[in-house]
């Protein structure tokens, strides 16, 4: 027994050292033809020797251990990959909020120019140029009307505000 991979022998106790369940199981079922299950032994053909039924049982071992390890990592690289998703689309998107604030403060600062174009006086245009520089969509329709729908638009606005 001791000559075998998975044994030992204690000097301190002075007993036998078993490395693992598994290695007793298998030295049991090659010597005497049965298997422990739970405490109770099942009848089954035996092996040829003891070290063939320890490497059948390491390789199976090996295997399950090679196959949880494959699982592990596949779940590692799907979260992974969901992971950098995510990431892709959250820069994305501020990227475009970042850009959209760099538009609009562009286009307050065009504002005033666009405001002197139109025939209006100087409080009229500071009134209606404070209305629609603090509102984004107010922004947004001045600059995609031509001039004179520009100008029609700006009265409307400053004879709602008056």
């Amino acid at each position: 027994m001791l000559a075998l991979s998975g044994f030992g022998w204690n000097d301190t106790s002075k007993t036998l050292d078993v490395e693992s369940d598994d290695v007793w199981e298998a030295f049991v079922k090659c010597y005497y033809g049965v298997a422990a299950v739970g405490g109770a032994t099942v009848g089954g053909a035996g092996c040829s020797n003891p070290i063939e039924a320890q490497n059948l049982g390491k390789k199976k071992d090996k295997k399950r251990q090679k196959e949880e390890l494959i699982d592990g990592l596949t779940m590692f690289a799907d979260s992974v990959r969901e992971m950098l998703g995510d990431t892709n689309k959250n820069l994305e998107f501020i990227g475009k909020r970042m850009g959209y604030a760099h538009d609009l403060a562009s286009k307050r600062a065009a504002l005033n120019d666009e405001l002197q174009c139109l025939p209006i006086t100087v409080d009229e245009r500071l009134d209606v140029g404070k209305i629609i520089s603090h509102d984004a969509t107010k922004l947004d329709m001045f600059f995609s009307l031509n001039h004179d729908d520009k100008y029609r638009w700006v009265m409307r606005i400053l004879a709602r505000a008056g």
